[in-house]
This record gives structure tokens, C-alpha cells and sequence, in this order.
């Protein structure tokens, strides 16, 4: 019998309770195959070597593709490319292919010309059986924009492993800090526009992004400039960015992964400024701020605010403007009552909704009612 196999970019063992309830759940077991491309993108050969994982490993499956049953893909980029090679060679669909959290993040230009084309090219074709969706904004987007698709789409809320649980290094500076996190989707400029004038300390951990140099963040509201008298965003921290902010506001771009989780404990709370309300992003640090008993603020409207928390509940949604993000933070900051449920309600609701292993099951779910689909539509 042919193994069913899941391709992961990160280490499967931190993600073994996904493995393990999508086996019980379809009754089938699932061999795990690894090539790492998720880490710290802050130097071009980290760029590059990533990228060289996204087309050199799905060629790898591509090729052996003959001793696989079904391929589930965690990295969706290996999914995709999996189905380019298929596509491009033209050869007999074989293996049932399942692509995990699909996003489409159109790009400007002539790249952005290319890459549509691309991903059209892919979408096409039948190599691909279901697209899972973590929100449902970017799932109506993707219908609209690939109408010829020829696999499924559907929207499945994302699960994220438990590292509250895990040992952490204790280097994060301070406590109470406002922690904005992430590469996909992030509005950073809002965010710094919002928060130059006040007193909340914020820690900006991206290693895609960096600051415009002599960009303005006066809001009119007693804001100060970030070329004015401001002072690094470093702080002296080794492979941040060396651009002007207001002295509370640092950037970093050396912290992922592991690393950032020790953040997420010493933070007071998280917020996720969307960029675009369309796309999709910030899931995996919305969820793993629950799980670490944080208030997560969520501009909306978007996927966020719609489908993972309700406001005042377990997280605090937000209109994209500098008065609602300020009052929101004033109530975090100082209504401890407030603050202290909205923490109790968000590990809550991770337990209950957005756990590693919830998530398997949710997948193993999916598959099962494929599998009988197909076996009716067989005869």
C-alpha cells in the first residue's frame, strides 16, 4: 500500500498532535516529508535558499510522485509547485492533492503580471483536489479572480500548535509591551502612524519590512516626526533595522519562530493591523496570542475580526483609525477587570477552536467526505 505523506517547511514534530488526529480521524496513517524554507528571511541567501526549497523539493515529490497515495501540503508553495511540475509535463493525475491555507497576495507590475499568470496556470489544471482557506474574505477574492479553478475551495479555521507549553529563551526586553508580529498582509505603517504620539511601548518584529526612511508620522493629533528628534529603532539590538522612529517604537528583523515566543509571553497584548481586507494573514499570531492568555487587537473589517473572536469577548476589533486603537489600548492598559477576561476567554477559545489538534481533525474530516465523494461519483 502506498503511504499517504504530508510535506511540512518546519519541524512536523512541532505540529505531531496535528499528524496524529488527522490519522485517527481518517483511519489511514501519514508519513511526514521535510524540507525547511520557514525561518529568518533577513539576508538575501536566506531569501534565496528558501526559494530554491520551493522548487527544488516539490520536483523531488514530483519525481517519485508514483510511490505516494495522497499528498497533503502544509507549505502550500509545495502543493503548487507540485502541481506546476505535473501540469508543465503534462502526465496522468495520480495522487490526491490537498493544499493547506491558500493565499494570494497580487504583486505589482510586470512581477505581477507574471505571477498571476502563474498561479492561474496552476489553479487551471486538476492537480490539485481542495484549497483550504483560513478566512472566508480571501476565499471569496481567490473565486472572483481564479473563476476557472478547477479543485475546490473551502474555508477551514487554522489551528496552531501549543507553545505557551514550551521552553522558551528568557531575552525579551521588558514586559507589558505592545507586540506586533508578522510578514503577511501587515499595514506597519498605520501602525507607527497611530502609536508615534503616545507612551505605549512597541516592539515590531518583521524581517521583511523595514521603515521609510524620513516617512512622516505626524497624525495631526500631538505626533511626533520620525526624522525629528527621534532616536533608533534598534535600541542596539544586533540585525535590526537602523532607520529613525520614535524612541518607544523598535523594529526588529532578526526575531522568528522559536524565538519570538518568549515575546509573546512578556507582551501585554497583540495587534494585527490589516492591510488588506480582502487578503488574507495574521492567523497564526492571532492564534498564538490566545493560546498565551493575550488581548489581540485586529483591525476590521476582515477575516480576523469576522471569524476568530468576537469583540469584547476574547479579543478587541477595531475600525482602522487612530482614536479606536487608542481607546482600545487605554482599556487594556487600564480597566484591569476588562483586560483580565478577555486573557481567560482567549485560552479558552484556543482550547476549544484553534488547537494543533483540532485542526487535524478538522482536515481529517475534510478528506473522509472527499474520499466518499469520490467513491460515489465512482459508482
Amino acid at each position: 500500500m502506498k503511504p499517504n505523506v504530508i510535506l511540512f517547511d518546519n519541524d512536523p514534530e512541532e505540529v505531531r498532535d496535528f499528524i496524529d488526529a488527522l490519522q485517527k480521524t481518517t483511519g489511514e496513517p501519514w508519513q511526514p516529508l521535510f524540507r525547511k524554507a520557514n525561518g529568518v528571511r533577513d539576508t538575501l541567501f536566506k531569501k534565496l535558499s528558501r526559494y530554491a526549497a520551493y522548487f527544488s523539493f516539490p520536483f523531488l515529490i514530483f519525481r517519485n510522485r508514483n510511490q505516494y497515495d495522497k499528498i497533503f501540503c502544509w507549505q502550500q508553495f509545495y502543493g503548487l509547485l507540485f502541481a506546476f511540475y505535473c501540469r508543465v509535463f503534462f502526465v496522468k493525475k495520480r495522487n490526491p492533492v490537498f493544499v493547506k491555507n491558500f493565499i494570494y497576495k497580487p504583486k505589482k507590475g510586470w512581477v505581477g503580471r507574471i505571477y498571476f499568470r502563474f498561479m492561474k496556470f496552476i489553479l487551471d489544471g486538476d492537480y490539485v483536489d481542495i484549497y483550504s482557506f483560513s478566512g472566508s474574505r480571501p476565499l471569496d477574492y481567490c473565486k472572483k479572480t481564479f473563476p476557472e479553478t478547477q479543485g475546490q475551495f473551502l474555508y477551514l479555521p487554522f489551528g496552531v500548535n501549543d507553545f505557551s507549553k514550551t521552553t522558551m529563551r528568557d531575552d525579551a526586553p521588558g514586559q507589558d509591551f505592545i507586540l506586533a508580529i508578522g510578514r503577511s498582509n501587515r499595514d506597519w505603517e498605520f501602525l507607527i502612524d497611530a502609536l508615534a504620539g503616545t507612551h505605549y511601548p512597541v516592539k515590531i518584529l518583521c524581517d521583511e519590512w523595514k521603515p521609510v526612511a524620513g516617512r512622516s508620522t505626524d497624525t495631526g493629533n500631538g505626533a511626533t516626526s520620525a526624522t525629528n528628534g527621534a532616536t533608533s529603532a534598534t535600541n542596539g539590538a544586533a540585525g535590526a533595522t537602523n532607520r529613525s522612529l520614535p524612541s518607544h517604537i523598535e523594529v526588529r528583523t532578526d526575531i522568528a519562530g522559536d524565538d519570538s515566543h518568549v515575546w509573546f509571553r512578556n507582551a501585554k497584548c497583540l495587534v494585527i493591523p490589516i492591510k488588506d481586507m480582502d487578503n488574507d494573514g495574521g492567523q497564526t499570531v492571532l492564534i498564538k496570542g490566545l493560546q498565551f492568555g493575550k488581548p489581540v487587537v485586529v483591525t476590521g473589517p476582515s477575516a480576523l475580526s469576522e471569524e476568530y473572536i468576537e469583540d469584547g469577548i476574547n479579543g478587541v476589533v477595531v475600525e482602522k483609525t487612530r482614536e479606536s486603537l487608542l481607546s482600545a489600548l487605554d482599556r487594556i492598559y487600564g480597566d484591569d477587570a476588562f483586560y483580565e477576561t478577555i486573557s481567560r476567554n482567549a485560552r479558552t477559545l484556543y482550547e476549544q477552536e484553534y488547537s494543533v489538534e483540532t485542526y487535524g481533525t478538522r482536515w481529517g474530516q475534510v478528506i473522509n467526505a472527499w474520499k466518499s465523494q469520490e467513491e460515489g461519483a465512482r459508482g
